[in-house]
């Protein structure tokens, strides 16, 4: 008789071949794969080299609330700023604003097309393999189903990975946000 814990083992498994199927990983030897992954995504909990912020707030989106959004924001880049590097992309027409209200100390702006803040979303997922290089996967966004303007936001993964030293990032099969994924570091993941 199957108990629960030999059906989550089970449905785990499933999934992490559905997973590193979808980031273009070859599961050429299973068992060896599964015990030895050659890429993993870090756990948002392990030292970082930067973070990211999308100054992208705008008023067809945000309205009323855009400068309230705009300051939010920058509260949140002077914070991050404070224990590590950030990177502020915006677009340029707003790469003054954006300087002032996020400051200087830690920042660095890059200058690109976006349609909103949801950096998350729409950024790249960075990934490690076991000798230490860096890739990406771009997770294919699609403003959540479509519900907003996203075309400038589609190319964000890709831009940043390659302005981070990815030539080649990897496009999942799937279509979805990077903020709709939770990993461990270590293999385990939940998609939303």
């Amino acid at each position: 008789m199957a108990t629960r814990r030999t059906f989550i083992k089970q449905l785990s498994a499933v999934a992490g071949v559905g997973l590193a199927a979808s980031l273009g990983i070859s599961l050429h030897g299973h068992a060896k794969a599964a015990l030895n992954p050659v890429w993993r995504l870090p756990d948002e909990g392990e030292p970082q080299q930067r973070a990211f912020l999308a100054f992208g707030a705008q008023r067809a989106i945000w309205g009323g609330f855009t400068a309230d959004v705009q300051a939010a924001q920058g509260r949140i880049a002077r914070a991050i700023a404070e224990f590590q590097p950030l990177t502020v992309f915006c677009r340029a027409h707003e790469r003054q604003l954006a300087e002032a209200i996020c400051g200087s100390h830690n920042v660095s702006y890059v200058v690109t097309e976006l349609d909103d803040i949801w950096v998350r979303d729409i950024g790249a997922n960075f990934v490690v393999n076991d000798a230490g290089a860096l890739g990406a996967v771009d997770f294919n966004f699609n403003g959540w189903g479509n519900k907003q303007r996203h075309a400038k936001d589609a190319r964000l993964a890709a831009f940043a990975a390659k302005k981070y030293g990815v030539a080649q990032p990897r496009r999942s099969a799937l279509v979805g946000e990077g903020g709709g994924i939770e990993v461990d570091g270590h293999g385990t993941g939940i998609m939303t």
